[in-house]
């Protein structure tokens, strides 16, 4: 029986999608008028609660295989996606347009500069979803069978891993699977209330803290702690997965919140960020309401309105594209019939 899909997990993923706005426009055009350690605050609430959200997702598949035709689908998506990146391109940016390697850009491998820099610097989070997704999937697969071992072993194994290096696995892998399985646990493993959470919080925040001032790191740092991600980046990442973690069983979300239809469709307002983050760039030098938290405000506002617009525009005509080529395709099998 197909599981009721979950409102409340469509709209902390289209609330992950805003964070990623708010990071974009900070570190990207950002840069030239902002403090890093300013920039560096909206971290606290970044990809790794993507990656909660994805391991909580999973409760609702619990196949490798349904798993992985949902990747297939979704690069469907990024082949439709592409296709119109290339238009754009030759349409606006015509002069600055290399074909060497465009087949590689259908695997998302789009070059990280040129007029949609923004775009090729956002597709290393697919590359690393795509293989957590899998790889968890498949631990998550063989927990099932095993009597002895739980999901708490696996993160635990992973973060000794993280930290020790004995083993070389790559980092992104080791934590961003350790937050995808700690979503997948969350699902049946319930924050009852908020004492609880405020504990838990107050825990995160306190060891966060503590872990920064013995090791001489500080909230600036955190930028170079992400990339490749630390457990220095994960205590960072706590307090907002905690939060989640509690809200998800708590907050009510209707059917119709607008916030919802973000995150059903978040990989297509994910690819259209980049595109409205690049184009900040041509917009900024308008924008002269000053240096500083203001200017950041109203260039914020009007990348989350491009990207949002765009992503709609895209997903809207996805969506016809699809039906029109199911019916194409169910005409074709009845005259073959």
């Amino acid at each position: 029986m197909k599981k009721e899909r979950n409102n409340s997990i469509d709209f902390f993923r289209g609330i992950a999608f805003l964070a990623i706005i708010l990071i974009h426009t900070a570190f990207w055009s950002g840069s030239g008028y902002l403090e890093l350690w300013f920039r560096c605050l909206f971290l606290l609430v970044d990809v790794p609660l993507f990656m909660f959200i994805s391991g909580i997702s999973y409760n609702y598949v619990i196949s490798v295989g349904k798993n992985i035709k949902g990747i297939l689908k979704q690069w469907n998506k990024w082949i439709f996606f592409i296709l119109f990146y290339i238009l754009a391109y030759l349409i606006f940016f015509r002069s600055e347009f290399r074909n060497q390697n465009i087949l590689e850009w259908f695997f998302y491998n789009v070059p990280g500069e040129g007029p949609f820099k923004v775009l090729g610097g956002s597709l290393w989070f697919v590359g690393m979803y795509i293989k957590v997704s899998i790889i968890c999937s498949i631990i998550i697969y063989f927990l099932e069978k095993a009597k002895y071992i739980e999901i708490k072993h696996i993160i635990f194994l992973l973060l000794l891993i993280s930290i020790t290096n004995y083993v070389y696995i790559d980092p992104y892998i080791t934590i961003y699977a350790i937050i995808y399985l700690l979503g997948y646990y969350a699902h049946t493993n319930k924050i009852e209330s908020v004492k609880k959470l405020l504990i838990y919080e107050l825990i995160a925040i306190i060891g966060t803290v503590g872990l920064f001032y013995f090791t001489g790191y500080g909230i600036a740092d955190l930028q170079t702690l992400k990339f490749p991600p630390t457990v220095y980046y994960l205590a960072a990442s706590m307090p907002s997965i905690l939060l989640v973690w509690y809200l998800k069983d708590k907050v009510k979300i209707g059917d119709k919140n607008p916030i919802n239809y973000l995150g059903k469709n978040a990989i297509f307002f994910y690819y259209a960020q980049g595109i409205s983050s690049s184009l900040l760039y041509f917009i900024m030098p308008y924008i002269t309401i000053g240096k500083g938290t203001i200017k950041f405000a109203v260039m914020a506002l009007i990348n989350a309105i491009m990207a949002i617009v765009i992503g709609f525009a895209l997903n809207e005509l996805y969506q016809l594209c699809y039906k029109y080529l199911k019916s194409y395709k169910d005409k074709c099998l009845k005259k073959k019939n």
